[in-house]
């Protein structure tokens, strides 16, 4: 009988399993750098020894890729497109399904390098939560069913929030300061989603894959079908999934035309000036407020 202890895989095997990560890791790094900043600023308030830290930050690093990874490969007509708009599409569907998926676990088994009893516990519980928004947004997708905008904002805590709170929860275990982060994380991820959101909508780069336009409903998307229930004209179109630009110019001429870009930037000032006062809760902490006003200047949302 081959025992698992003889079937334990080797350092190259690895790499060959963790190379769409890899690469997607490259892709993502700016983005990635703001959350890891974001982490920084509740350690403001929670101070805990650096090397806790560090570990923490690495596996929010791993789980946030995969998430990312996830995402890309529900976009399915890029897929069969020949353009790449990612440089990880090279690898293939199954290897980068697989990579994702062993990246969310050996995120989950960093827990154990914290050498806490409850760490592991937070770990998986946070995970589950997070499957739990994907698989919401997988199912309007795939059901081509818009949520409300209360479902959507719920999907933006359970998706991403719930990576926020990991975080928040393993610094906790490190800290002498217990305090209740649940709301300021709900906010901050409503907030960095739709941030997101608005940037799929608005960037240029041919580079970039609109996920709006391959029959995912995004922030706006939903406020513009929820406002306006009897125009079908939006609906039709992501029915398409279509990633066309010809599509992608005609969607955005219906949210400009339903108000839904301009409530996006209102929604993004709101969620910005709720994250403010629910600090004042606690210490100030400059570090998170110049991180939301960063992302708002960068792309004239004030």
């Amino acid at each position: 009988m081959v025992s698992l202890q003889h079937m334990k895989i080797s350092k190259a095997e690895d790499e060959i399993v963790l190379e769409p990560f890899t690469n997607q890791s490259q892709i993502l790094d700016q983005k990635v750098r703001v959350i890891l900043k974001l982490i920084d600023g509740f350690d403001f308030w929670l101070r805990i020894p650096k090397n806790k830290l560090k570990i923490i930050k690495d596996a929010h690093k791993i789980m946030d890729t995969s998430v990312v990874m996830l995402d890309d490969l529900d976009s399915k007509p890029i897929w069969s497109n020949t353009t790449n708009c990612s440089g990880y599409r090279n690898d293939g569907f199954a290897a980068t399904l697989n990579a994702a998926n062993f990246t969310r676990c050996i995120a989950v088994n960093k827990s154990f390098e914290l050498d806490h009893p409850e760490a592991i516990g937070i770990c998986i519980e946070q995970v589950l939560e997070s499957y739990r928004g994907q698989g919401m947004e997988y199912d309007w997708k795939e059901n081509v069913k818009c949520p409300t905008e209360d479902e959507y904002r719920r999907m933006c805590i359970r998706k991403t929030g719930s990576f926020y709170y990991n975080s928040v929860r393993l610094m906790q275990l490190f800290s002498d300061d217990k305090s209740n982060f649940v709301k300021i994380t709900e906010i901050l991820a409503q907030f960095f989603r739709i941030y997101e959101d608005y940037i799929d909508l608005t960037q240029n780069s041919s580079e970039y894959c609109k996920n709006f336009s391959l029959g995912k409903f995004n922030f706006a998307v939903v406020h513009a079908i929820n406002k306006y229930p009897e125009d079908v004209q939006l609906m039709n179109l992501i029915k398409q999934k279509s990633a066309d630009k010809t599509i992608h110019k005609y969607m955005m001429s219906l949210l400009e035309q339903f108000g839904s870009l301009e409530y996006t930037k209102e929604t993004l000032i709101i969620l910005r000036n709720e994250a403010e006062e629910e600090m004042k809760k606690f210490e100030y902490n400059p570090f998170i407020i110049e991180l939301l006003d960063d992302a708002l200047s960068k792309f004239n949302i004030v």
